[in-house]
């Protein structure tokens, strides 16, 4: 079940939050054409978009994905998910990232004790379709509909 998602309404730059019924605010986002249409571009350093404080889609049974073309800037990007900022926010810290230095896609859940899904081989300008899900304890990792990794949890997310 898809809870929160955005769509950009024209090329003014508005983009909306369904399930919040409200703008998604950017931060140094640009519209770029692509073969497939527009497409928002990240600069990589500190672009990105802000759903706000309250993600709705956390809890034990969740799916994140995001449908991009990564750039070829080194270091981990974070794609999409929710970077919690303090100890109670650890079983709901969940996040897709992008690493051009070893072409890796990834889903990670968790903030000091990271588990992760990594994938690597895959290269920058190229279009993937990632999909990270939880089921309760149980994760796993989707690339171009492909499952590429599960692994377990010792306890269910917490509810975000």
């Amino acid at each position: 079940m898809i809870v929160s998602h955005f769509k950009a309404v024209d090329s003014n730059t508005q983009l909306w939050d369904s399930a919040q019924q409200k703008e998604v605010l950017g931060n140094n986002i640009t519209w770029e054409n692509t073969a497939n249409g527009q497409a928002i571009g990240f600069d990589g350093t500190n672009s990105h978009l802000d759903f706000s404080k309250n993600p709705l889609f956390y809890n034990p049974n969740f799916v994140i994905w995001a449908d991009i073309v990564p750039g070829n800037k080194t270091g981990m990007q974070h794609v999409y998910g929710h970077i919690g900022r303090d100890s109670e926010d650890f079983w709901c810290n969940a996040q897709l990232t992008w690493d051009a230095s070893n072409g890796t896609l990834s889903f990670r859940v968790g903030a000091e004790g990271v588990y992760e899904i990594v994938q690597a081989g895959f290269a920058p300008q190229q279009r993937y379709f990632i999909i990270g899900r939880c089921n309760n304890q149980n994760l796993d990792l989707w690339i171009n509909g492909q499952q590429v990794g599960s692994l377990s949890m010792p306890k269910p997310m917490r509810p975000g």
